[in-house]
């Protein structure tokens, strides 16, 4: 029946009404729709056709996802970014997930970041950046809670590319940040 999933297991999903007796009721894809401007509730709001992850964490505290990714371009700067919510708010277990990126040949974690205990049914977003030091690359999500009740979590638009160039600012009269003076160097 809907919202049963089990623990350890996901489901792929246009909203949450159903998860476990409805504890979120609201929670729908969160992906734009138009993915190349910013989200919006009124201008760019939640494509109502797309779908997102629910994840019941399993009891162990391990990955729920593991990809190797080749093409990696070393020395590149890339960006791996995930949105998150709590599933189960008013559960007694929060979850909590780790994300991350590992060198398949030796092991070694090469970045991540954590979301720490979630307690938040709305969408937010966690992201870090790594440089590349090989073609090829692991990376993961990881439940850091045990199962039981709650650890519920939903997962969307985890994105992996070359990260955005930094923009650093100079100086212009005082007030004033200038980004681009047209002035040839």
């Amino acid at each position: 029946s809907a919202g049963i999933v089990g623990d350890g297991y996901y489901a792929v999903v246009k909203n949450s009404s159903e998860w476990y007796g409805g504890q979120n009721l609201t929670l729908t894809n969160h992906t734009p729709l138009n993915p190349l401007l910013p989200g919006n509730p009124v201008t760019n709001p939640p494509d109502p056709n797309g779908y997102f992850a629910m994840f019941n964490a399993s009891y162990d505290t391990d990955d729920f996802f593991r990809q190797t990714v080749t093409g990696l371009s070393v020395g590149t700067t890339y960006e791996f970014a995930f949105w998150v919510a709590d599933l189960s708010p008013n559960a007694s277990i929060r979850p909590n997930v780790t994300m991350g990126i590992t060198n398949p040949a030796t092991g070694l974690l090469i970045g991540s970041i954590s979301t720490g205990d979630l307690s938040n049914s709305n969408w937010v977003q966690y992201k870090f950046n790594f440089v590349a030091t090989s073609a090829t690359a692991e990376i993961f999500l990881k439940n850091n809670s045990i199962g039981g009740s709650g650890n519920d979590v939903a997962i969307d638009d985890v994105s992996f590319a070359p990260a955005p160039p930094v923009l650093v600012p100079s100086s212009g009269p005082t007030g004033i940040t200038v980004f681009c003076s047209n002035t040839p160097t």
